[in-house]
């Protein structure tokens, strides 16, 4: 995700219209599988432009 901290702070931020969001990952369900059934994880990058207009993609 786009963060507007300097690298490696913690948590990740970004500003938008003035608002500081924070991005924290927060697990709410427990897992379906055990992490050596699931396979290899799939990385999703995020941009600025996702998350302030998400109808445009």
């Amino acid at each position: 995700m786009p963060t507007d901290g300097t690298p490696g702070a913690w948590p990740p931020y970004t500003e938008l219209s003035g608002v500081r969001v924070y991005f924290i990952h927060v697990r709410v369900l427990p897992p379906t599988t055990t992490a050596s059934k699931a396979g290899k994880a799939t990385r999703v990058t995020l941009t600025r432009d996702d998350l302030t207009n998400p109808d445009a993609s």
